[in-house]
């Protein structure tokens, strides 16, 4: 059964197939045939059959089961991908999931790394926020680059009393 939507809900829907569908397609120029066959070909009917249905829900999930592809890419891989993206949305995996820069805000508002994963999660996200050029996020950046360091001389302070 086709749901009858707004046209707000028309254009969310319409973005997140299209959205989808390029991450689809940019995965299959920067993966190995071998190791991506399965989301390159088995993906684009779910998606485009759940954009027939006008399934807001399903799409929201396939869009954010998508979205967290990034996880499975290489560091090459994934700088390739968001290119791709950048060039035709204006943005990319990084911006569009938005987990990670709402780690960073609470991480800057508490102005503090905690630990090694909050660390590891922060330093692609620095030269991420450098590589992007959006304004604004030079200086968000620079402040969490700090943090970095900082966390580095505990770590290194803990390491030396042994």
């Amino acid at each position: 059964m086709v749901k009858k939507l707004s046209e707000a809900q028309l254009k969310e829907l319409t973005f997140k197939r299209d959205w989808c569908l390029a991450v689809i397609e940019g995965i299959g120029k920067v993966c190995p045939a071998s190791e991506c066959n399965f989301i390159v070909t088995e993906f684009p009917p779910i998606i485009n059959k759940t954009f027939d249905k006008m399934d807001m829900r399903g799409m929201r999930v396939l869009y954010d089961d998508i979205n967290d592809i990034e996880d499975a890419l290489t560091p090459s891989q994934l700088i390739e991908l968001n290119r791709i993206l950048r060039e035709r949305f204006g943005q990319d995996l990084t911006t569009a999931n938005n987990r990670l820069g709402n780690k960073a805000d609470s991480i800057i508002k508490r102005g503090k790394i905690r630990n090694d994963e909050e660390y590891y999660q922060m330093k692609p996200y620095v030269d991420h926020l450098l590589w992007t050029g959006v304004a604004g996020d030079e200086e968000k950046a620079k402040i969490l680059d700090k943090l970095l360091y900082e966390y580095e001389q505990r770590v290194a302070a803990k390491m030396e009393k042994g």
